[in-house]
């Protein structure tokens, strides 16, 4: 008879090779095998494990002593108030559960953060086969080979401590994946990596967050007459973007920028003041004409109706933002803060352990989301959620090491 605890390793153990295999091609292990709705389902049980024997006053203490375990718990309880309050305006049952990925994908948080352990040790075994299978990638560039975007969350796990000349080759690493498989995202990422890892201080960090968001909100109002123009012909559900950008080089520099801010922009304007509680699950992000189809997409054709329950604002975040509302988007904020406070408070006592890895590794997908579906795609949102849980492990671990040197 197999014990508990090999029990639990070998749980473990499936849930980090689906984690994985995921990450190395959601193409395949998402769209036709549903490895995220599996790890959903596997983080779900461990939440019940791991809370329902667990005593009220215990469970107070341990949400109270990790921040980001506390405003993941408040951000699946705010989706269960959209769960109930959308159910009334839903336009689709349909469009209502392909929204709730959302919300259900939240559990696989919990796999990262109590199987850090586990982790570790499949690390360490799984990293000879990640080397293979990505100069595999790269020597013959396919998309059902690897995952466009998803690879740079994977290229920190190939060596076991980050260092100037290990940082410097995952760098050309990305470099040549982002060549190689034709994704600006993927340079975008790893610009931002590289920003992450020379800041020396959460301060500089926090100066440059603000500045860049300053700095968007003001092109945002300076474009806002360009935005104006979306609904010039011919008709696009999203608006046409060639109308927006003309007489205004900065806006033709590259339109699939210009085509995501002059979403953002709509969603801020054209759903305010619903977007501030959120407009719940199962309705659209826009409004569409039935049985039209003006957008073409890499997986195939879908009506605007699809397109507007389903495909979301090209910022996960935003995304969350409309569908939630500004509560759930404070708890995402609150995660990140949290997340960053403790990676520039931590970085120099990572050790020996890949730490700084596995913070890499979250930092790579959670920017993948800025331009990206993200959370509100079963073909990512679980990697961002596993990755998340380990750091916030690694939080307390260190924080726990060090209560126990103190004493």
């Amino acid at each position: 008879m197999i014990n508990a605890p090999l029990l639990q390793f070998l749980f473990y153990l499936l849930a980090f090779l689906l984690f994985f295999l995921l990450g190395l091609n959601s193409l395949i292990f998402e769209r036709i095998l549903y490895f995220n709705e599996a790890l959903s389902l596997m983080g779900g049980i461990i939440f019940l494990k791991e809370f329902s024997k667990t005593e009220l006053s215990i469970l107070k203490h341990k949400v109270k002593r990790n921040p980001v375990l506390k405003w993941v718990i408040l951000f699946l309880l705010w989706c269960v108030i959209h769960l109930i309050f959308s159910w009334f305006i839903k336009t689709s049952t349909y469009y209502y559960f392909r929204n709730t990925v959302i919300f259900y994908s939240t559990f696989s948080f919990f796999i990262g953060f109590f199987g850090l352990k586990y982790f570790l040790i499949i690390l360490s075994k799984a990293r000879p086969f990640l080397w293979v299978y990505l100069i595999l990638g790269l020597a013959y560039p396919c998309v059902y080979l690897l995952d466009r975007f998803t690879t740079v969350m994977l290229t920190p796990y190939l060596v076991k401590k980050v260092g100037k000349m290990v940082f410097f080759i995952l760098v050309i690493l990305n470099i040549a994946f982002a060549a190689l498989y034709e994704s600006s995202t993927v340079i975008v990422v790893t610009v931002g990596i590289i920003v992450i890892h020379v800041i020396t201080s959460y301060k500089v960090f926090r100066f440059l967050s603000i500045t860049g968001l300053v700095l968007l909100l003001a092109g945002m109002v300076y474009f806002g007459n360009n935005f104006k123009r979306y609904n010039v012909a011919p008709y696009s559900v999203y608006g046409n973007t060639i109308a927006v950008s003309e007489g205004e080089p900065l806006l033709q520099l590259d339109l699939n920028t210009t085509w995501r801010a002059m979403v953002w922009y709509r969603l801020a304007v054209e759903q305010f003041p619903t977007n501030l509680i959120g407009i719940g699950f199962g309705t659209p992000l826009l409004p569409y004409i039935d049985n039209i189809n003006s957008v073409v997409t890499d997986f195939g054709d879908h009506s605007d109706e699809h397109e507007v329950h389903v495909s979301g604002a090209h910022n996960s975040y935003f995304t969350i933002g409309i569908r939630l509302g500004l509560p759930a988007l404070v708890f995402i904020f609150l995660i990140f803060r949290n997340v960053f406070l403790d990676y520039f408070r931590h970085r120099d006592k990572f050790g020996s352990e890949p730490y700084g890895l596995i913070y890499l590794s979250f930092f790579s997908i959670a920017l993948i989301g800025l331009f990206n579906l993200m959370l509100e795609t079963p073909t990512l949102a679980s990697l961002f959620w596993i990755a998340l849980g380990l750091v916030a492990a690694i939080n307390q671990s260190i924080d726990s090491a060090a209560s126990e040197t103190d004493v």
